[in-house]
């Protein structure tokens, strides 16, 4: 009964696949040449490769104990089937399924599979190793040999394979021969291939490199890559193969070759092995190589955007990027930080900045100038509990994960829209021996909206450098430097008139940032993690009315440190004890503090312990920071210190410590649906140069934050998450709406305010559907309440609903990609000149669309059109600075590689 249930279940993937895949699935383009080409690699098989799938076989069920196991196989890309007939041989209990995207295959395995007595063995599946039909955790074992350097996009295709793969599974992937095929033959069949021009070329080290990088990011530990290398073999390319096991409980294909002995110094170069650990749950938590995982409670409310989300969206910079986060929020102003990002409505703190997981204090400038095209992925923490990184640890943090060769690669994009908007990038990457680099630069420039000033001229260069000098050591460094003049957009009514008719002006503009992260592996229980960054903005300030210009210097610089020590006290408990310390200077006052010298030291020591029980992911933690403040003079959001003369300097003085603690929980309940449930609370401090209406400091706030969750895989459909939060703020700090002008400057005043924000978040994202279209929608409904008059009321200066959504699609060579965003409606009187009268902002839903044709092999060339705010609709989200309407952008980007 349970095979015939198989042999079902294999059907009508098959017949899914076929009426899905349409003429995609014909390599060639039609079913002759699709033919053809099977008949061609056919006889190849039965000749050239003749005597390579008997040893292969041998040694696959040799290697993983398949001799008497009892289970199911699939061969990805298996072509004739000669490799599954094989191994059904040598294998007399077990089940094995033939799978490739060509069925013009399928004949020849049938009759070589019955042939070989077999038959009743072997099964045929038409498949793309990019989205196989077949579901989750329902196979043993996979294999495949000579196809994976023709997957177009691998880590999604190894990603199919983990997800077909029962935890304990195993999978050998590779190209070549095994180690046991005797020389002799091997060497015959490469002066064959060499005599028919057919002989491959690839390098070995760049190969590996590229199979690691996968596994990293996949988040595979237990793996091995092997490059035979019998003797007597000089001059004979054997190949390479990589085997890796998914992780978690469940019947292994082997339980006798689960690690081998490292290798010598000698033999590195033929065989990389990593030492396992046992994982268990729905997502990797490699707490020894990954130090700064935050609680497993929050893994419903963490978000990633990859780079091919970042080129689908045509978003230029790291504030565009975000936008389709669930619950993303963009207050986009012209002032002198140009976007707040937030989640959830969030006003303050906004969330915290951190490159490669090491933070930066002073960042909110950058992120709307730090060029997309530079980054791998940018990953959103919605919730918080950054016991080991974050300053204020209840905010967020958005981690920017740069750009990552693993094969050399050069590529540049040209572009030009509306506003006489033009951006130029260039960016090269490679790799060297244990290590890879990546360099980028931009030129982006715009005039800014007609009759509003706002031009912006601006380059910068971003390089980083990944090396492992040897096994336990990797390194990794970056720098940025952006320089340029930015305009500041003037305000319309109903702002301030001062916000109407002021030119304001960075001139220069410029930011730097270098990093180092360093990471020693001791040993199989015990890591630390390193990480030292420095960051300089030095920029000048320029103001201008009819009468008066005055010129500001607003230099700032900040250097930080953050050890991570990682130590498995036991197989399932993991002690992690972090010390982060940050030393911030503004000799002359800056944008919020700007007026006297500040220089505050703030240092930050957590205990994070984490418990696995099976399914269940436990961790607790209490963080305690404490700043020592050199020099502080506290002045407000808007500028001068004149004015606040009765505000004292404050001199080597030691704040109070706050401390902050976090416990979170997951639990998998199957491997593909897991429940998630985190609370954090604490202290926030209010930021530097924060003044309440008493021009005094606002009292720290504290707030705790519930988050709870649900995370489904959904066979043959896609990912859906269900999250529900709460956040109670008392004293939180927030703007009083009310202000002060010295000088002609307007100074914006906060004030303490109790706060309860609650809501749910809906994201659900496909799989390519009919391979063509991927389709994803988050849903974000709040309800926000603040004491007003003495009782809880509703919030108006919160949206209840934020939407985001999209539909990517592609055939052939096209693509076009549709994308969504709503806000519902809510208000402030922040920047107003009718203050302390609320304005209404928000209610709006946006269409933007990028389309594009790629073509060219060598150089890949794609040729596009970007459309923003397709439907014109001028919405504020800040009073004065309105959307700048309906724009276009049309652009060339290619790839070298």
């Amino acid at each position: 009964m349970k095979r015939n249930t198989l042999f079902f279940m294999v059907f009508l993937a098959a017949l899914h696949t076929h009426y899905c895949m349409g003429e995609d699935a014909v390599i060639t383009g039609s079913e002759k040449a699709q033919k053809e080409q099977a008949e061609r690699y056919t006889r190849t098989a039965t000749t050239v490769f003749a005597p390579l799938y008997g040893p292969l076989a041998e040694h696959i069920v040799s290697r993983f104990n398949l001799a008497d196991f009892s289970g199911t196989g699939v061969d990805i890309g298996g072509g004739p089937g000669n490799l599954a007939v094989e191994l059904a041989k040598r294998t007399g209990h077990m089940y094995w399924i033939n799978a490739d995207i060509n069925p013009f295959f399928f004949p020849f395995t049938r009759t070589i599979a019955d042939d070989a007595g077999v038959g009743y063995r072997i099964g045929t599946l038409l498949a793309d190793a990019h989205s196989i039909p077949l579901r989750d955790a329902s196979v043993d074992i996979v294999v495949s040999r000579g196809s994976f350097h023709l997957w177009k996009d691998k880590p999604r295709a190894f990603s199919e394979i983990c997800r077909v793969l029962k935890p304990g599974g195993r999978a050998f992937i590779g190209r070549g021969f095994s180690g046991n095929l005797p020389v002799e033959a091997a060497r015959a069949i490469r002066d064959r291939q060499r005599n028919q021009g057919s002989e491959p070329e690839y390098d070995l080290t760049e190969t590996a490199n590229e199979l690691e990088t996968i596994m990293k990011t996949l988040g595979i530990r237990e793996y091995r890559i092997v490059m035979p290398r019998p003797p007597d073999s000089e001059g004979v390319r054997y190949g390479i193969w990589l085997e890796f096991t998914k992780e978690g409980r469940g019947t292994k294909a082997t339980d006798t070759a689960v690690a081998e002995t490292p290798p010598s110094r000698k033999d590195r170069e033929s065989v990389y092995v990593l030492e396992p650990i046992e994982v268990t749950g729905t997502g990797v938590r490699d707490l020894i190589h990954d130090p700064l995982i935050e609680s497993p409670g929050l893994q419903s409310a963490v978000s990633v955007v990859d780079r091919e989300d970042i080129e689908k969206q045509g978003a230029s910079t790291v504030i565009e990027a975000m936008e389709y986060v669930p619950g993303a929020w963009v207050e986009t102003r012209g002032r002198k930080v140009k976007d707040f990002f937030s989640v959830r409505g969030q006003t303050y703190p906004y969330p915290d900045y951190a490159v490669d997981g090491a933070l930066y204090r002073e960042f909110h400038e950058l992120p709307s100038f730090f060029t997309s095209s530079d980054i791998e992925r940018i990953e959103v923490m919605r919730s918080s509990a950054a016991m080991l990184t974050g300053i204020s640890g209840l905010g967020g943090v958005v981690n920017i994960v740069p750009r990552d060769y693993t094969k050399p690669e050069t590529s540049w994009e040209l572009a030009y829209g509306s506003f006489d908007s033009y951006r130029f990038h260039i960016s090269h990457g490679g790799i060297f021996r244990n290590g890879s680099y990546a360099l980028g630069l931009g030129a982006p420039h715009t005039d800014g909206p007609a009759g509003r000033l706002g031009n912006e001229n601006t380059a910068s260069f971003f390089g980083n450098i990944r090396w492992q000098p040897f096994k336990k050591l990797s390194i990794r460094t970056a720098l940025f430097h952006m320089y340029g003049k930015r305009v500041l957009v003037q305000a319309l009514p109903p702002a301030t008139q001062k916000l109407q008719n002021t030119n304001e002006r960075y001139d220069p503009l410029q930011g730097t940032f270098v990093q180092a992260k360093a990471l020693y592996i001791w040993n199989q229980r015990t890591s630390t993690e390193f990480h030292s960054t420095y960051s300089n903005r030095d920029n000048t300030y320029i103001s201008q009315t009819d009468t008066t210009v005055t010129s500001t210097h607003e230099w700032d610089f900040e250097w930080s440190m953050n050890l991570v020590q990682s130590l498995a006290l036991t197989d399932r408990n993991t002690l992690r004890i972090g010390g982060f310390y940050n030393r911030w200077v503004a000799p002359y006052g800056k944008r919020f503090y700007a007026g006297r010298r500040c220089d505050l030291s703030t240092y930050s020591l957590a205990v994070v312990d984490e418990h696995r029980f099976g399914r269940l992911d436990v961790d607790a933690g209490i963080k305690m920071l404490r700043t020592y403040m050199d020099e502080y003079g506290a002045f407000s959001i808007e500028g001068s210190a004149q004015g606040f003369g009765k505000v004292p300097q404050i001199k080597d003085t030691w704040e109070k410590p706050i401390y902050n603690a976090n416990a979170g929980a997951s639990y998998a309940l199957t491997p593909s649906l897991s429940l998630s449930a985190n609370v954090t609370g604490g202290y926030i401090k209010p930021r530097p140069g924060t003044l309440d209406i008493g021009l005094e400091e606002p009292v720290n706030e504290r707030r705790i934050m519930v988050d709870a969750g649900v995370k489904a895989r959904i066979e043959g459909a896609g990912d859906a998450t269900v999250t529900g939060f709460f956040v109670n703020q008392k004293n939180a700090i927030v703007l009083s709406g009310k202000t002060k002008e010295v000088n002609g400057r307007i100074m914006e005043l906060y004030d303490n305010r109790d706060r309860n924000h609650s809501g749910i978040e809906m994201e659900a994202r496909s799989v390519r559907l009919c391979d063509t279209a991927r389709i994803f929608m988050n849903v974000t409904v709040m309800r926000a309440t603040a004491r007003i008059d003495g009782t809880m009321k509703r919030d108006h200066e919160f949206p209840r609903v934020i939407t985001g959504g999209g539909i990517m699609l592609s055939r052939a060579d096209y693509d076009c990609n549709v994308y969504l965003k709503s806000l519902s409606s809510y208000e402030n009187d922040r920047f107003a000149a009718s203050s302390p009268v609320p304005q209404p902002l928000g209610d709006f839903t946006t269409l933007n669309i990028t389309a594009g044709r790629t073509f060219g092999t060598k150089f890949r060339t794609r040729v596009y059109i970007e459309a923003f705010n397709l439907t014109d609709k001028r919405f504020s989200t800040v009073v004065g600075y309105p959307d700048y309407g309906r724009r276009f952008t049309v652009g060339i980007r290619q790839v070298l590689k």
